[in-house]
């Protein structure tokens, strides 16, 4: 993600970032958004809600803190999701790292897990979706605003659906 603003993005700015933001908010399950690089009133809305599930100041604007916070959440989510889809992670598609999901990146390989998504966890996971795309079919990239829609059976028979708004709700303050 490319974070060179320093100033908060408002309602009205046009920039590249404003589309990761919106990807990002669509990908999180937050509707009425659209890729189109323009922060409009629906992200506002969007922004706001998403600073009240986490315990941000609540401005519509997506300050620092906002931007960082919203992007944790969302490499989480992926690595979160990409594990399980992968067999190794068996917790709630939320966006928080806790104990489920750091005994599964130690079981996939990643030798020193922490709570800071950097690429020495998100790199090989990427490494291992181009790996097994051939066997797993079309994995989505972590750019991809469909990242979390999906529905996959597992090899056990198990069910996995797209992380609810309410799951999401209910993490809001673990991040």
């Amino acid at each position: 993600m490319s974070q060179q603003k320093v100033e908060p993005i408002k309602y009205g700015d046009q920039e590249e970032i404003v589309k990761e933001i919106q990807n990002m908010l669509l990908s999180l399950g937050y509707e009425n958004i659209k890729s189109n690089g323009i922060f409009g009133k629906n992200e506002v809305t969007a922004i706001k809600e998403f600073q009240r599930e986490r315990g941000l100041k609540i401005t519509g604007e997506v300050n620092k803190s906002t931007l960082d916070t919203l992007t944790k959440v969302f490499r989480t989510m992926w690595v979160q999701t990409t594990l399980k889809r992968f067999g190794y992670y068996n917790g709630d598609i939320d966006g928080v790292y806790n104990s489920d999901l750091e005994k599964a990146l130690k079981d996939f390989g990643i030798k020193n897990p922490s709570a800071n998504m950097t690429q020495n966890i998100i790199g090989p996971i990427k490494e291992e979706v181009d790996r097994r795309k051939n066997i797993l079919g079309s994995i989505p990239t972590h750019n991809d605003p469909e990242l979390f829609k999906f529905t996959y059976t597992s090899p056990d028979g198990t069910l996995y659906v797209s992380p609810s708004r309410e799951n999401l709700k209910k993490s809001k303050k673990q991040v």
